[in-house]
């Protein structure tokens, strides 16, 4: 069972690296506006 937890409990670190690939995505996807993009943090790691 999962559990959510809003907003993150991650550090500095974690929350740059989410900005990155988030900025990354965006740019690989061609996006416009407004876009969501959800993260799955399992310790540590990313899962899309």
């Amino acid at each position: 069972m999962a559990t959510e937890i809003t907003p993150a409990e991650i550090s500095e670190e974690m929350a740059l690296k989410c900005q990155s690939i988030t900025a990354e995505i965006y740019d690989v996807l061609d996006c416009r506006g407004l876009v969501r993009i959800d993260f799955i943090i399992n310790k540590g790691e990313f899962y899309f």
